[in-house]
């Protein structure tokens, strides 16, 4: 992969999850090798997102409801990241987990 792009990517989300979840809250990051491959996740204490909202959020432009997203964002972060990773042959996805939400990104390994 490479390294500056999937920097990107990480810092994406990581200053998404930060800025969602209050300041008591937790940013867990964690990789793992799942059968399809390398996933790495960045889970949030956001609340969750809107079931209806979920299939939009890697869209260009989104940004949400007001209550989740700051005035100065372009609606671009997510849309990046989506980019980037399928870039590198890679699927990017988010669901709902208890308090919050999970981002992944799923990778091939290398040499698949």
């Amino acid at each position: 992969v490479d390294g500056k792009e999937m920097s990107r990517v990480l810092g994406n989300l990581l200053v998404n999850a930060i800025r969602r979840t209050p300041a008591d809250g937790t940013v867990a990051v964690a990789a793992e090798r799942s059968a399809a491959g390398v996933v790495l996740s960045v889970t949030d204490g956001c609340g969750g997102i809107p079931e209806e909202d979920i299939p939009r959020v890697f869209d260009t432009g989104w940004r949400g409801t007001h209550a989740r997203t700051p005035p100065a964002g372009a609606g671009l972060g997510l849309a990046i990241v989506r980019g980037i990773v399928e870039a590198h042959r890679g699927m990017a996805a988010v669901h709902n987990v208890p308090g919050g939400c999970r981002f992944e990104v799923t990778l091939p390994m290398a040499g698949l």
